[in-house]
């Protein structure tokens, strides 16, 4: 994904990344009534991830904050990166 800008530069490719510690996946998990993934499933999936070095097109937003402020926080990340963009192609 991050070289589709290399064959048309009017494309603009973010990533947010939405952060959360084990403790609070396992939390949530173990709040939702008959959800397929179990606390062995985050388990696993947390060991596997990897967290976006500090680039350009990626921005890490804790989500450990309540859900209205996580997307706030994602709206000004991508107005932001959209008006710079924007600005920068004119």
């Amino acid at each position: 994904m991050r070289v589709a800008p290399y064959h048309d530069p009017r494309l603009l490719v973010h990533f947010i990344f939405l952060s959360a510690s084990e403790e609070t996946l396992l939390q949530r998990v173990a709040g939702r009534k008959d959800h397929y993934m179990g606390p062995e499933m985050v388990r696993s999936q947390f060991e596997s991830l990897e967290v976006p070095a500090a680039e350009g097109d990626a921005v890490i937003i804790d989500v450990s904050v309540g859900k209205e402020e996580v997307e706030r926080r994602a709206l000004e990340v991508v107005r932001e990166g959209m008006g710079g963009e924007r600005a920068r192609l004119s």
